[in-house]
């Protein structure tokens, strides 16, 4: 089989067997892929044109991919990028689930970033371009990261500013007494905050289950990882960790915002009779993707638990999102 037709076999049926071979491949041309359920393209493959790919439930970027041009990825339900890729155009990435970006990803080009719930980007240390972050959950950009042209920050976007600077304000905060600041400021500077749910008046608390899927290389298969057991034991040996706090976010503008782990159980069990789902809940916080994208994770790791409801499940006894996405 010849390297074009390689290419016409993957661009046709993203066959998965192939994503393996180490043979190099080349595209001379543009690659446009839509409406797939599936998007595995093959290791080693260079695309001398743009690469846009579009409405696909799961895509993978392979291992040593060369774009030439630009490369857009948009409302990909799981977005996986291999190791030792390369963008040399606009790299645009956007309505996508993914939490990482692996630090040898070279981009040469403007980077755009919107509407992702990536929590950190990696070490780089030079954008070519612009880089743009509209609606993404960084905390901070790399300290030693510089962008040859400019930067862009929109909406929900970069919680802390460079360490640098966030000290110098706080500094000048404590010298204004102003407790407001300063209690931000001191909040934004953990690295580690979870978020464990949300507290809605006649509804049972609806945890928040802190997993993530991740591509195993070893085994080529996508895998689910958890922050915690989504169980009540795992639960409560989780928050009981030396050195973990729990804050409330209902009183959080307080001088004393933190709750016992036992004060957090009482809150959870005094709304367990109340309403997991209406009957006719409509769908105003979380996508229904994230049911389908989940759920087979789910049944297989907690066979027990009740998947009837639209945007919850229920086990052990606690209701828990399907989403990660919501405060």
């Amino acid at each position: 089989m010849t390297n074009s037709e390689i290419i016409l076999k993957f661009k046709e049926e993203y066959n998965k067997e192939l994503q393996y071979i180490d043979k190099r491949f080349i595209c001379d041309e543009d690659i446009t892929i839509t409406h797939k359920d599936e998007v595995w393209l093959p290791n080693n493959l260079t695309i001398n044109g743009c690469l846009s790919i579009k409405l696909c439930r799961l895509v993978f970027l392979p291992d040593n991919l060369y774009v030439s041009d630009d490369i857009c990825v948009e409302c990909c339900e799981i977005l996986l990028i291999g190791k030792h890729t390369t963008f040399n155009g606009v790299t645009t990435i956007s309505y996508c689930y993914i939490t990482s970006l692996p630090i040898n990803l070279q981009l040469n080009g403007s980077v755009n970033l919107s509407f992702l719930p990536l929590r950190v980007l990696p070490d780089w240390t030079e954008i070519n371009g612009s880089l743009t972050i509209d609606n993404v959950s960084i905390d901070e950009l790399p300290k030693n990261l510089i962008i040859k042209s400019c930067l862009n920050i929109k909406g929900g976007s970069l919680k802390k500013l460079p360490s640098k600077e966030r000290k110098e304000e706080l500094i000048e905060a404590v010298k204004k007494d102003d407790v407001n600041t300063i209690r931000n400021l001191t909040n934004n500077m953990y690295n580690n905050l979870i978020h464990l749910g949300k507290s809605s008046i006649g509804w049972q608390f609806n945890f928040n289950p802190n997993y993530e899927l991740q591509f195993n290389y070893e085994t080529g298969e996508i895998e689910i990882i958890y922050a915690f057991p989504l169980t009540r034991e795992g639960i409560d040996k989780f928050i009981r960790q030396d050195g973990y706090i729990i804050v409330d976010e209902d009183e959080e503008d307080s001088m004393i915002p933190t709750i016992s782990p036992d004060e957090f159980w009482k809150k959870v069990d005094s709304k367990k009779n109340d309403i997991v789902e209406m009957d006719d809940a409509s769908n105003s916080y979380w996508r229904d993707t994230n049911k389908n994208t989940y759920i087979n994770f789910l049944k297989k790791d907690y066979p027990n638990g009740d998947y009837s409801y639209h945007n919850s499940f229920v086990n052990d006894g606690l209701r828990f999102s399907y989403s990660t996405e919501f405060s």
